[in-house]
């Protein structure tokens, strides 16, 4: 199992956190940049965390299939659904996820992040 973290864009528009969170799925949109390639190396069974913004982890799910959704909506959507997902009454920091402190004030600067070797153990 793989762990990855994905930027709920909350902070630029609520659409895109409401509908992830409304039907299950990680998502990106747009174009493919180097700042989201990482979601395309998602699998079925990784793990997804999702980050807002100077909040922290407010959810997260388990891949459900290999293949990605492809959506032509302006803008254009790719999206992995999700098994148990979950969002958390209290937001965890960075730092609870992977073990280091992101820095004070941060964001999240990439759309999707493989975590690797950084995630510890949290009990989710």
């Amino acid at each position: 199992m793989s762990f990855f973290m994905i930027n709920t864009d909350k902070a630029n528009s609520d659409t895109h956190e409401q509908e992830m969170f409304s039907r299950p799925k990680a998502s990106i949109y747009g174009n493919v940049t180097a700042t989201n390639e990482a979601f395309f190396d998602m699998k079925k069974g990784d793990m997804v965390f999702f980050y807002r913004d100077n909040v922290g982890v407010v959810a997260y799910g388990f891949i459900e299939q290999d293949v990605f959704e492809e959506y032509n909506t302006t803008p254009y959507e790719y999206a992995h659904p999700l098994l148990n997902f979950h969002i958390l009454e209290e937001p965890l920091d960075y730092e609870s996820i992977v073990g280091k402190p992101m820095g004070v004030g941060a964001c999240w600067k990439r759309n999707v992040s493989k975590l690797g070797k950084y995630v510890k153990e949290n009990g989710l």
